[in-house]
């Protein structure tokens, strides 16, 4: 009796639900899949899901207060932003998901020169963007930089009007098997630059103090499911691809954070 109330006392559901911005990005499927297997609701963290188109989308909601939890990158983190920002979960690194797609003819970032790259502002894209740059010796004033919504770079690339984008999954599986275009640059040549992470503020922790504890614990058993076909089918469903395209993008291009991983 006296430990089933302990156990009553200590998981008590949170009063208030906790808004998570979700956009496209593979290892946020899993965050989703936490979500319709209980396990926040195990944790005691009620959780509302909140879809987002892409990054740049979860950002502004959450600066504008919308939601409660994000995922952002450490480059995202930096600048301007008016609540005090604190990392509570380490989802992955990006080894090669995260690329720079250029049509054929275009043999590498060098060949870019003068030429139209359409990015997402707001979002990590600029800063993958630099980077390509970087490597092949030229500046942004090299090219054309051209900010654009991520999904209307994506189209406005696919019909044509750019020579180059910065993309990622789902939009970059896509792209690829449409043709036509091939990778000239991707995160595995910058690797543990682009980390991601869910991030809330310092009025959410003072809530729920121990939220990031929770939260590890959520994430080690939402990664053991990716052994679940059902949920891999589903999460590459979201995703806009095969199950096996999408055990591809976790296994190749994204390294998973293990729970046992993670810095408090």
């Amino acid at each position: 009796m006296a430990a089933g109330l302990w156990a009553m006392l200590v998981w008590r559901p949170t009063s208030e639900p906790l808004r998570l911005a979700l956009d496209p990005w593979p290892s946020e499927e899993l965050l989703w899949l936490a979500k319709e297997r209980g396990l926040f609701a195990a944790e005691g963290l009620d959780v509302q899901v909140v879809e987002m188109q892409s990054a740049a989308d979860s950002h502004i909601a959450f600066e504008r207060g919308h939601v409660d939890l994000m995922v952002a990158t450490c480059a995202e983190l930096v600048g301007p932003n008016d609540r005090a920002l604190r990392a509570v979960l380490a989802l992955d690194a990006s080894f090669g998901a995260d690329v720079v797609l250029a049509r054929n003819g275009i043999a590498d970032v060098a060949a870019l020169k003068g030429r139209r790259v359409a990015y997402e502002p707001g979002s990590l894209a600029a800063h993958h963007l630099l980077r390509a740059l970087e490597s092949a010796g030229l500046g942004w004033n090299d090219v054309t930089a051209v900010p654009m919504a991520l999904v209307s770079s994506n189209e406005a690339f696919a019909k044509g009007e750019f020579d180059a984008v910065v993309t990622y999954p789902p939009w970059s599986v896509e792209l690829v098997k449409a043709g036509g275009v091939h990778p000239i640059f991707d995160s595995s040549r910058i690797p543990n630059e682009i980390v991601d992470l869910v991030v809330t503020d310092a009025t959410v922790l003072k809530r729920i103090p121990d939220l990031p504890a929770r939260l590890r614990r959520v994430w080690g058993k939402a990664q053991l499911l990716l052994s679940d076909d059902a949920a891999l089918a589903a999460m590459a469903a979201r995703e806009r691809m095969s199950a096996s395209e999408f055990h591809a993008v976790l296994g190749d291009g994204i390294r998973l954070v293990p729970a046992g991983e993670q810095v408090d």
